[in-house]
């Protein structure tokens, strides 16, 4: 008897051996399609734009082929004569539904209306919705225009063409009428779009910032947007696409469940197939070899009883249904092969046509006998030239000699992958990627190469290292101007108590006078740090424009060959901004005037009060404004440049960051402003900015007198720094406040809760925002508010743009003061919380 068990144990781990081959096998293939993932996935936005452009092409082919078809027949020329409506509805109207067209408009040469019909609103859609003045121009440009109209139905998609005999195919003689087909463009066309696209589709009205294709990174979805254009060519409606794209993560994951799944499913194959096998062969051969052993037919059935060659009859025929039964299927297996390969190959050829990458095919030698579209796009050879040449012809002298080098290492087996340099047509070098391989097509030898086109990836590349860069400068440039505030703090208290002890108007006076003039321009310095740091949240306030324009201007052009004119009206409203910010915007304008003046010139500053109305074309919310001109005669800016110079790092100046004037936009942004410039070559350049004016705008931007009012009052002031804890406490007691100090929030709640315990509770406290290693202002305020509701508290700190000075009210705190700051800032803030005491 043959011992089956055997064999069924060397399938069975053979089996095993397959499953855990194809197992190990797909996770290679998961990693290495990982790998490849996150190459190809900023491809996918060119590639579903070029899809939607297609698909936008062909869902319009049928209108145009309605106008195309229905226009150049002698019947319709004698419709125009006739006017036959019977005609018109056994043709014009089945027409609508063949081509899924929603309305016909046709018109004599004399451009009355001979015919309409519509299967929206039997009593809508009378007229085409464009001027008949209009149409002889608008097939003057185009024989086969389509366009879009706004109807009352919604957007409207047109095509159009002018009526002729059937010999004149070319339309060369006189139009005999005008015919129109639309299409509307509603929910259920955008629908449609949608699920072939697999995108979500909608129609935009049009702005002059038109999303632009491409993947956006935050929403993880690639975006198409379409400009729909209006008979004149004029914009009227954006078709925007959105379509998400899975993460690379998801897809990980995916891998990750596939692979999970293959093993469970292996391990339920080999099952079934160990069980069927036993079954089907294992069984019935133990029972044939138990029959042909022992002599007993009874397990064959009537045929197997007979116990002469019957047996070995039997056995040769169950054979021989067996092999039938295995021929069977393996014929059926090459007829489902044979389908498999044909729908392959058309994929691959599909796959081939729209690869984004360039794809060539070599001969050994490195003769390009075929490429894709995407080789012509990327080298600028059409497929006609890049045919007549060889691989070589396309690369740099030193690429290819990498390849050669790397082709007689490999002995041409393996996958080769490296980063060369291509050249144009015209002789332009761009960077890419290859990949190439030879592979083997009827027992020849080819190459396949796959080149990318690397140029924009290395742009994001380079943009992405220099704000990597610029964002570690700005976090240095924030601490810089906080630890310089802070010094400043102490240098200007110093220098305002020794305007105390000094004689008005002597030596020691003036120069102190001089000293705290400059430290409010080192102040004016760190807030421009600040601003460059974060984007400068604005610290609010009624300030005078006419002060910031002439302090800048005098600080700027001083012994510069610039002459400067002023023309700045008394009646000035103030504007709501942050002065230092402003100060900078000024700065930044001036600094590019006078770069455009290098051999000299003049500068003209002028500004007015302007009300802006909802019938105003600019950009602004209606109120009163300030409005301020900066105007040079220099060398100007060019129309190519003017419309970018906001933009951030672009610049047209040697060494220049493209920062200054991205910055001024910033600004301006950011306090709900506006600004615009206009230059000529060679005659200057202007720049024209609004700022909004306070809410109690009548009072006009002249420095208000100072109050020598004084208060008294007990303070708490807070300061992990000495020598600003010492000037600020020795400003408080020559202003005649009672003051105690603390270093940090733990000891500044302990003074407040021992003066509430006395019944000498604290009038005011002064609380640094920031103290490094300690509970600093934001706690401790937060505690304080928990013992005594109504404390007064006070926030200041170095870094004059954090959003806690700019929104002091929402953290709990009644007013804010920026450090460096005057006796008289730091009296007329604690003026405002605490009520006056009399002497």
């Amino acid at each position: 008897m043959v011992n089956l068990d055997k064999i069924f144990a060397k399938l069975s781990f053979l089996f095993i051996f397959i499953v855990l081959f194809l197992i190990l096998g797909f996770a290679f293939f998961t990693q290495y399609e990982k790998s490849r993932l996150e190459l190809l996935l900023n491809q996918r936005a060119k590639e579903k734009a070029i899809f939607f452009d297609s698909l936008f092409d062909i869902k319009g082919s049928s209108l145009k082929t309605f106008a195309y078809d229905y226009t150049f027949y002698d019947e319709i020329v004698s419709f125009v004569k006739t006017g036959d409506k019977k005609w018109a509805k056994e043709n014009i109207d089945t027409g609508l539904e063949t081509f899924k067209a929603n309305a016909v408009w046709i018109y004599r040469p004399d451009l009355s209306q001979i015919y309409v019909t519509n299967n929206i609103n039997p009593t809508g859609l009378k007229e085409v919705a464009i001027p008949k003045s209009l149409f002889k121009e608008i097939f003057e440009k185009d024989k086969l225009p389509v366009f879009f109209v706004e109807t009352e139905h919604g957007l409207m998609e047109i095509a159009g063409a002018t009526i002729h005999p059937a010999i004149d195919k070319e339309r060369k003689t006189k139009p005999q009428g005008y015919f129109f087909v639309g299409r509307l463009w509603n929910a259920e066309h955008l629908e449609e779009l949608s699920k072939l696209t697999e995108s979500r589709v909608e129609i935009l009205p049009y702005t002059d910032e038109v999303p632009a294709n491409g993947y956006d990174r935050d929403s993880e979805a690639i975006i198409v947007s379409k400009i729909l254009n209006r008979w004149d060519g004029v914009p009227m409606a954006v078709l925007h696409t959105k379509s998400y794209t899975p993460l690379f993560k998801e897809i990980t994951r995916s891998f990750n469940i596939s692979l999970i799944s293959l093993l469970f499913f292996s391990i339920f194959i080999l099952l079934t197939i160990s069980f069927f096998i036993y079954r089907w062969i294992i069984s019935p051969l133990n029972y044939i070899s138990a029959s042909l052993e022992s002599g007993d037919t009874s397990f064959l059935g009537v045929i197997k009883k007979d116990k002469s060659e019957f047996g070995i009859i039997s056995q040769l025929i169950e054979r021989f249904f067996l092999q039938k039964e295995k021929l069977q299927k393996e014929i059926t297996g090459h007829i489902e092969t044979e389908k498999a390969m044909l729908e392959s190959q058309a994929r691959l050829k599909a796959l081939f046509e729209l690869s984004p990458e360039a794809i060539y095919l070599a001969t050994p030698e490195g003769n390009i006998i075929d490429c894709n579209p995407a080789a012509s796009e990327i080298t600028g050879y059409s497929k006609e030239e890049l045919l007549k040449m060889a691989t070589c012809e396309l690369l740099t002298e030193e690429s290819v000699k990498q390849i050669s080098k790397a082709i007689n290492e490999r002995s041409l087996s393996g996958v080769y992958f490296a980063e060369h340099s291509c050249k144009r047509k015209g002789g332009t070098v761009f960077p890419v990627e290859m990949i190439a391989k030879l592979i083997e097509i009827d027992k020849e030898s080819f190459f396949i190469v796959i080149v990318r086109d690397m140029t924009e990836k290395r742009k994001m590349e380079k943009e992405l290292l220099r704000t990597r860069q610029l964002e570690s400068l700005g976090i240095l440039a924030g601490g810089i101007a906080h630890d310089f505030n802070n010094i400043l703090t102490g240098i200007m208290g110093n220098i305002a108590l020794a305007k105390i002890h000094a004689k008005p108007g002597d030596k020691i006076s003036k120069r102190l006078d001089i000293a705290e003039k400059a430290t409010f321009k080192a102040k004016d310095l760190t807030q421009q740090l600040l601003t460059f740091s974060k984007g400068g949240a604005p610290v609010k306030k009624a300030a005078s424009i006419r002060e910031i324009l002439t302090d800048s201007l005098t600080f700027l052009l001083s012994g510069k060959d610039v002459a400067s004119i002023f023309n700045l009206p008394e009646n000035l409203w103030m504007i709501d901004a942050d002065p230092g910010q402003i100060n900078q915007v000024v700065n930044n304008l001036v600094i590019n005037s006078l770069q455009a003046m290098q051999e000299g010139g003049q500068i003209d500053i002028s500004a007015e009060n302007a009300e802006i109305t909802k019938e105003s074309e600019l950009p602004l919310s209606p109120g009163r404004y300030v409005k301020v001109s900066v105007k040079d005669n220099g060398s100007g800016i060019s129309a190519e440049h003017l419309s970018r110079i906001f933009e951030p790092y672009y610049t047209t100046k040697p060494g220049g960051s493209g920062l200054g004037l991205a910055i001024v936009y910033s600004i301006m942004k950011s306090h709900k402003g506006y600004i615009t410039a206009e230059s000529t070559q060679g005659k200057g350049t202007s720049f024209i900015f609004y700022l909004p004016a306070t809410e109690d705008s009548d009072k006009i931007g002249i420095a208000p007198e100072k109050d020598v009012r004084y208060t008294r009052g007990k303070i708490l002031v807070m300061d992990d720094e000495d020598i600003i804890r010492e000037v600020i406490v020795a400003l408080l007691k020559h202003l005649g406040f009672e003051v105690e100090y603390a270093r940090e929030g733990g000891e500044a709640i302990d003074l407040y809760k021992k003066a509430m315990n006395f019944a000498k509770p604290f009038d005011a406290v002064i609380i640094d925002l920031t103290i490094p290693g300690g509970m600093g202002g934001l706690e401790t305020t937060k505690a304080l508010l928990e013992i005594d509701p109504n404390v007064k508290a006070i926030v200041t700190s170095g870094y004059s743009n954090d959003p806690v000075m700019a929104n002091f009210r929402e953290y709990g705190f009644k007013d804010a003061i920026t450090k460096p700051f005057n006796p008289e800032a730091l009296r007329n803030v604690l003026s405002n919380i605490i009520l006056p005491k009399k002497i």
